[in-house]
């Protein structure tokens, strides 16, 4: 839930922060994010759950620790027309200071 808090794929609020519960909102922002990122099904759908493959790509855009290359994440479309790619820069650059709130 804060991975996809953090991209925007999910509302900040003390329920989405705080609760284990797979609900509809979270089930349909891991979709959201999943289709972003071009993690879909032959009908062009994610599943809506946050498996390993959706989980290690989360952590990845949203990890400043974690391996940062590019090439292996497993996105579909060119990383410059990619909506989670823009948001986790975006995350990256507020994070150091480039906006303000």
């Amino acid at each position: 839930r804060t991975r996809l808090i953090d991209l925007g794929y999910l509302g900040e609020s003390e329920h989405n922060r705080g609760s284990p519960a797979t609900d509809p909102l979270y089930t349909q922002a891991v979709k959201r994010f999943q289709s972003d990122a071009g993690l879909v099904d032959a009908t062009g759908r994610g599943d809506g759950w946050a498996g390993p493959v959706t989980w290690q790509l989360m952590q990845c855009l949203v990890s400043f620790e974690s391996d940062q290359d590019p090439r292996h994440w497993p996105v579909a479309t060119p990383l410059t027309d990619n909506p989670a790619i823009h948001r986790a820069c975006y995350l990256r650059l507020y994070a150091m200071g480039f906006f303000e709130d």
